[in-house]
């Protein structure tokens, strides 16, 4: 059950959003029955309902995606972005391996290994590998500083 509130406002949104299409309304109620496998992966996105509300316009297929990985999924749900969630939904098994962390630098200043971090004047995201090499960059909004 999903409390009222910013949560239920998403479902309900989606809900009249499918409502107006029969493939689309097919697709929400097979989404629906599929997060019911999982009483804490829907808590932990009822708790962050923009990105319930990315699950639930992902549809089914992105479900059993995430329900495949469930206790990773719901580790990224309480602490990651949409982004991460999204990737994990596509399949992508190494943004699930990554561990979010606020400090990416070890004791000696280097970069930790397999994490992901948001850092710089534009808070945008980055990944590591496992030997702590940059491998991944990401921004919805590159934006250029003069100097």
């Amino acid at each position: 059950m999903i409390p009222s509130g910013p949560a239920r406002e998403v479902l309900l949104d989606v809900f009249t959003a499918a409502y107006k299409n029969p493939e689309a309304f097919a697709n929400f109620f097979e989404t629906i029955i599929k997060l019911k496998n999982s009483d804490e992966l829907v808590n932990a996105l009822a708790a962050n309902p923009e990105m319930f509300r990315t699950v639930l316009e992902a549809g089914p297929d992105a479900v059993e995606e995430l329900l495949k990985h469930e206790d990773e999924a719901i580790q990224l749900v309480k602490k990651l972005d949409d982004n991460g969630v999204k990737a994990l939904m596509e399949g992508g098994d190494d943004t699930v391996k990554k561990v979010f962390e606020s400090n990416q630098f070890d004791e000696l200043g280097k970069l930790k290994a397999d994490i992901r971090y948001q850092a710089g004047e534009f808070d945008y995201f980055y990944e590591t590998d496992s030997m702590g090499r940059l491998n991944k960059f990401e921004t919805d909004n590159l934006q250029l500083t003069r100097r």
